[in-house]
């Protein structure tokens, strides 16, 4: 309905500032009423010149006519600067619609945005995306408290120089992350699960890569909560490791799938008016903090 109320509006603005075909149809019609008239006048007035001429001219009749020659070309000199007042209005009437259909697609792009953020935070939210970010949990929390495991798990996101299963990971993290054992009650349920979890892992990357994509609804972005605060140190570790281990990635391009976690974290800070991590240095003084350590269970080595 407010579509239709919108075209009504513009339709109505371009009626007003174009030429209506009646005003032109009266217009015309006048004007050849004028012409007529005056050709029956001339033609009166030459077959009885004594009325109006006397012996004002010899050649009544030529002269009659010579008169209607004259205000035909005027007539028609007329009628171009009526064409050309009637070209101008019509442009303006169709920059005016341009205009409209211009801000009209325009706001549909805008709310095409919104709908797939919208779209995206459902997903999110749903019961099947729970479990990703269960089993995503899962896998960042081993990767805080092992700085090992992490290696391993960035290595494995690419099939470029992949690590083994690092031995005594699951020591360490339960020495760093004493809850863990409520994900994983032994290292061996913890060695069966890891793999499926990992892969989670994966699709919940790329939704974060896909959200990164989304700048024309970034105000849309900042509104919904994504959980970013918790995901964000794990993201910025992932970032810095990947470029320490795949420095040769570059060289590969169009052999190998180049992952730019860096415009991904950069794009998703910039929405939430963070501020970025320009090295790597700059991320463990964040992570030193105290309270960052203990809410994380970080590793001590990840610090080194």
């Amino acid at each position: 309905m407010t579509n239709s109320k919108k075209s009504a509006d513009l339709n109505e603005r371009n009626d007003n500032i174009s030429v209506r075909p009646r005003v032109t149809l009266t217009i015309i019609v006048c004007v050849v009423l004028l012409v007529t008239g005056f050709w029956g006048g001339a033609w009166f007035v030459g077959w009885n010149p004594g009325l109006l001429l006397g012996d004002k001219t010899t050649q009544p009749l030529a002269d009659a006519f010579s008169s209607v020659n004259a205000l035909f070309a005027g007539l028609a000199f007329g009628g171009v600067i009526y064409t050309v007042y009637v070209q101008i209005i019509e442009l303006k009437a169709t920059r005016a619609e341009l205009a409209e259909t211009a801000k009209a697609n325009l706001q549909m792009a805008q709310a095409a945005n919104e709908t797939v953020i919208f779209n995206m935070f459902q997903t999110y939210c749903s019961d099947y995306f729970q479990k990703v970010k269960d089993y995503s949990m899962t896998v960042m929390t081993a990767s805080l408290s092992s700085r090992a495991y992490h290696q391993y798990l960035v290595s494995r996101l690419t099939p470029l120089n992949q690590k083994d299963f690092p031995d005594g990971c699951w020591k360490t993290i339960t020495q760093n992350n004493k809850g863990f054992v409520r994900y994983h009650a032994s290292e061996e349920d913890f060695n069966k699960c890891e793999q499926e979890q990992r892969y989670k892992l994966d699709e919940l990357l790329n939704f974060f890569m896909m959200l990164s994509c989304q700048e024309k609804a970034s105000e849309v972005v900042a509104s919904c909560d994504f959980s970013y605060s918790w995901w964000r140190p794990f993201l910025w570790l992932i970032t810095f490791e990947y470029e320490k281990q795949f420095p040769e990635a570059d060289s590969l391009c169009g052999h190998l799938t180049r992952i730019d976690f860096r415009k991904m974290v950069t794009a998703l800070d910039g929405f939430y008016n963070l501020t970025t991590f320009s090295s790597e240095q700059e991320l463990k003084a964040f992570l030193s903090n105290e309270e960052v350590i203990k809410k994380f269970s970080l590793d001590p080595d990840h610090l080194r």
